[in-house]
């Protein structure tokens, strides 16, 4: 990122528009799944960073282990390390800070029935 932007990722909300730039830009391959997965993870280090109560989480099920955003300790789980690269894959564009604040609603919602 600061090779090509000249920004460090910090975690804040302003990384959020250089992820947009990458996209945008074609920086990635959008088959690349390590790419995509690694913009999925500084997707979710902005989440856990500037929301309270949300935190990488480990989740084993059937198919595997995943790693995921969640909410404190309750089954709200938000899979920001693949979101943004299956939406590529398939196709669709991505505003990443449309989708953040649309997470950000929904995670607020959920907040507010579970106290």
């Amino acid at each position: 990122m600061k090779e090509d932007y000249g920004h460090v990722l910090d975690q804040s909300l302003e990384d959020l528009g250089y992820l947009q730039r990458v996209i945008d830009d074609g920086t990635i391959d959008v088959q690349d799944r390590f790419a995509t997965d690694c913009l999925g993870v500084a997707f979710g280090r902005v989440m856990a960073t500037n929301e309270e109560g949300m935190d990488w989480w480990v989740v084993v099920d059937d198919y595997g282990r995943d790693l995921v955003i969640r909410y404190r300790e309750t089954s709200l789980q938000l899979d920001a390390m693949h979101m943004i690269g299956k939406r590529l894959e398939d196709g669709v564009r991505v505003d990443v800070r449309e989708l953040y604040e649309g997470l950000m609603n929904y995670v607020a919602e959920v907040k507010d029935e579970v106290g």
